[in-house]
């Protein structure tokens, strides 16, 4: 048997476009944005690596790393179920959900 996870069926680079992250480049199957959570800083930015393969997100800078669910429930303030939710309610594959969760 297949073991499926929510996280490969929410695309990361939808979730970075979603937010308008600005990306500054793209190297591979990474792409770099600048962090948002560290950019408030007075020093140097941080970036996000954002690897579109494991859709995941790391900052070297201040270690914030996660999924795709993870980064839009940091980014709006939210938890990682309504974070959930958001991408069943705006049908982003939202039958491959369905279908993991039986739902």
């Amino acid at each position: 048997m297949q073991n499926n996870n929510v996280y490969e069926y929410i695309n990361i680079t939808n979730v970075v476009n979603q937010l308008h992250l600005k990306k500054t480049c793209t190297k591979g199957c990474n792409i770099y944005a600048i962090c948002p959570f560290c950019q408030s800083s007075k020093e140097k930015n941080g970036y996000l690596k954002i690897n579109t393969i494991k859709n995941v997100y790391m900052c070297e800078k201040c270690g914030l790393s996660g999924s795709s669910i993870d980064l839009y429930a940091n980014l709006k303030y939210i938890s990682f179920i309504k974070s959930l939710y958001f991408f069943i309610n705006y049908n982003i594959n939202y039958i491959k959900i369905k279908f993991i969760f039986k739902i």
